[in-house]
């Protein structure tokens, strides 16, 4: 979901007293199987944090290393996410090259 899309339906939301809101179609659906099924659903969930990216700075625990296949995978699934973040000049910095001022 577009940012600026999420964010006018939290604030009216919020307006209204909503105390909680489900953005998405998919969310829902999770909140819903979550009800019915929740230690099936965390494990389920364990399984995706395991293949997304380690963390980048220092902080957080460390997640076992993904294989390359896995990499093409993420890469397509989190497109729209790096797309918001390139339009919002919101991505990290490129890591410094260790090997540039030689």
């Amino acid at each position: 979901m577009d940012a600026e899309r999420a964010a006018r339906r939290l604030v009216r939301a919020t307006l209204r007293g909503t105390p909680e809101i489900i953005l998405t179609p998919l969310a829902k659906i999770g909140t819903r199987v979550h009800a019915l099924a929740p230690s099936t659903t965390l494990r389920l969930l364990t399984l995706v944090e395991r293949t997304l990216p380690a963390p980048t700075g220092e902080s957080g625990p460390p997640r076992p290393a993904r294989t390359a296949p896995l990499r093409g995978w993420v890469r397509r699934v989190t497109e729209l996410d790096r797309a918001a973040a390139r339009r919002w000049h919101e991505h990290s910095d490129p890591a410094p090259d260790p090997d540039a001022g030689r």
